[in-house]
């Protein structure tokens, strides 16, 4: 067993102040390190939220313009869109493997709150309504200019964030309506 140290009348070591003081400064270090990793884990989380609704909002919107670009009968009443397709304009779609594509429908299911898609084969064969994206709070279309198609979708807004912020609207151009007035 060791023998403390004498210098003289007095014992060399620490006083109990000094590893108070001690203590508390590593405490504060210890805390300051725990917030930055709280700080950083809120940021990862927030910008995957963002990131997810980037990538649904790219998809709804390369999958919807791609079918109102090729449709040549369309139907917006707000909550549903319905695209008709002449025989041949889209053969052996990756909806109809085999077949020609007839009908797409969109629809927004408020339950589980996604866009539906429900796909009909010229062949008579017909999909039940499938989930596209998941999310949305809200889905509109509106089909007054027989040349375009607006589409307005709502995500669900993050914490702290404003209800503007997760609003979103594009157009789409009917290709086949267009062309075809020249």
């Amino acid at each position: 067993m060791k023998q403390p140290v004498r210098m003289g009348n007095r014992m060399a070591g620490f006083t109990l102040v000094e590893l108070m003081v001690a203590l508390v400064i590593g405490l504060i270090i210890v805390l300051g390190a725990g917030q930055l990793f709280l700080m950083g884990k809120q940021s990862y989380d927030r910008l995957a939220e963002l990131a997810l609704r980037q990538e649904s909002l790219r998809y709804l919107t390369d999958l919807v313009s791609l079918d109102i670009r090729t449709a040549s009968g369309v139907d917006a009443d707000g909550s549903t869109l319905t695209l008709e397709y002449d025989p041949g304009v889209r053969p052996n779609d990756p909806y109809c493997p085999g077949d020609d594509l007839s009908q797409v429908d969109y629809t927004f299911d408020e339950d589980n709150s996604s866009v539906m898609i429900q796909v009909q084969c010229l062949g008579g064969g017909a999909s039940g309504p499938e989930a596209l994206i998941e999310g949305v709070v809200d889905l509109r279309f509106d089909g007054g200019d027989p040349l375009f198609v607006e589409v307005g979708v709502d995500f669900a807004t993050m914490s702290g964030e404003a209800a503007n912020n997760a609003v979103f609207n594009f157009v789409v151009a009917r290709r086949e309506e267009i062309l075809s007035g020249f």
